[in-house]
């Protein structure tokens, strides 16, 4: 046991210089890129016998926005390249026997259709606008297909999401050397790009509030990240910490509502369900107030006003979304004017900027840019990606139900405040479609 908790300590310890590192010029550029050669020759080398693809993905996910804020990227997009690639290495070596997803063959086809409708400015290049539009609606494709009926042991989710937490320990890191002195930033009622590392807050609070997701899981199940309990809480608590200064609502959010949704389905399968359901109840809500109180004091009081939707002096705000409902509006009014075929892959940025003075953003709800872009297909892909997890869901059992409903609402809850700009909701949607092998002396007590 000691053996595993050295082993841990050490790959954590490496992850905290890595954040270091990555403040530094031109490190980020060959760390990102040796990585991926290390992860294709890893799942290559050992032929995906123990789902190397899987896990390497996962990290991936993860490490994005430490990859994007520390400019260690030649391509911005390269990581939703790296884990297809990842992914159909695995499935080129696979040996288990399992239902082919046509149903999502046909989702990728189809996504390709609004491209010839497709209409941008002369200056702009095509290339990359259905490249940026399309790569994580494709990768949530390919890893669909990839974990679609796929049989994996417990085990492996445990190590999925040790992997996962080490990129997120080095972002920590990374906040920290790159934020400057609390006293220093002005808080308002907006997304904070000082407290964010200088980089996008939407993104990062993604990441952050899906490591509050990961490790309050593993508190939950009582599985240890780093071997101790102690170490875990600290981590646990300055991650929610960070989280909140980011001002930024949707990731942190989204984490929360899905670690809910796995407590319910994860209590249903314990013995003494009202000793552990008071348990983990009363010291969430002591250990969140009290981060709460002491961030929303450094903020003065500005925490408060950023989540409850009012401006700086305390009033309610028109429109508390920071903008993302008057984008849906007009996504839902170009399906309305072309509800066919919709107006094109990536054309919807344009005709904003055409039709709406000052709004110039592409879309940040998948949901509004599948309708507006592609149409009545759109529609239809949109309800295909909802109903398949949902009757998926009502075929197993509980324990897989907490598993399968938080990565179901990680992807749901991600994809209308970001989009698919990361990876993070296209990979974890295909985690969804997994069914996950328990049967082992530990979780035999929890199987109901």
């Amino acid at each position: 046991m000691t053996g595993i908790k050295l082993n841990r300590i050490f790959f954590i310890s490496i992850h905290f210089v890595l954040g270091y590192l990555l403040t530094l010029p031109v490190i980020p550029t060959i760390v990102v890129h040796s990585l991926y050669f290390i992860a294709i020759f890893h799942v290559i080398a050992n032929r995906n016998r123990n789902q190397e693809a899987l896990l390497w993905s996962m990290y991936f996910v993860s490490a994005e926005v430490l990859f994007r804020m520390s400019n260690g990227l030649i391509l911005y997009e390269s990581v939703k390249y790296i884990i297809m690639i990842l992914l159909i290495i695995g499935m080129a070596y696979e040996k288990q026997k399992r239902l082919f997803p046509l149903q999502y063959v046909m989702y990728l086809l189809l996504m390709m259709i609004g491209i010839a409708f497709t209409e941008i400015p002369a200056s702009e290049s095509f290339r990359k606008t259905i490249l940026f539009n399309l790569s994580g609606p494709i990768l949530l494709g390919i890893s669909a297909i990839y974990h679609y009926n796929r049989k994996i042991d417990i085990s492996t989710i445990y190590k999925m999401l040790y992997w996962a937490l080490l990129p997120i320990v080095s972002i920590l890191i990374y906040l920290y050397i790159k934020t400057p002195s609390i006293k220093e930033i002005v808080f308002g009622s907006v997304a904070n790009f000082d407290t964010s590392g200088g980089f996008g807050p939407n993104q990062v609070a993604t990441d952050l509030g899906f490591g509050i997701f990961i490790l309050s899981v593993l508190l939950i199940i009582r599985k240890r990240f780093t071997g101790y309990l102690v170490l875990d809480i600290a981590i646990l608590m300055y991650l929610v910490y960070r989280g909140l200064l980011t001002f930024s609502r949707g990731g942190i959010i989204a984490g929360i509502v899905s670690l809910v949704a796995f407590s319910y389905f994860y209590n249903l399968t314990l013995r003494n369900r009202v000793y552990n359901n008071l348990k983990y109840i009363v010291i969430t809500i002591i250990i969140g107030l009290s981060i709460w109180m002491i961030t929303s004091n450094i903020t003065g009081g500005m925490l408060d006003n950023r989540y409850s939707g009012k401006n700086t002096r305390g009033e309610k705000k028109e429109d508390i979304s920071s903008g993302r409902i008057d984008i849906f509006k007009t996504d839902t009014q170009f399906f309305l004017e072309n509800p066919i075929f919709g107006i094109g892959v990536g054309s919807g940025k344009f005709k904003r900027m055409e039709d709406e003075e000052n709004m110039v953003a592409a879309s940040h709800n998948e949901i509004g840019r599948l309708l507006s872009e592609h149409g009545l297909i759109g529609l239809f892909l949109l309800i295909m990606l909802l109903m398949i997890p949902i009757f998926h869901f009502i075929k197993i059992d509980n324990f897989n139900r907490a598993w399968i409903i938080s990565f179901f609402l990680l992807w749901f809850l991600t994809i209308n405040h970001s989009a698919m700009r990361l990876a993070f909701p296209g990979f974890i949607y295909g985690l969804s479609l997994l069914t996950i092998n328990y049967a082992s002396k530990e979780t035999t007590l929890h199987r109901k």
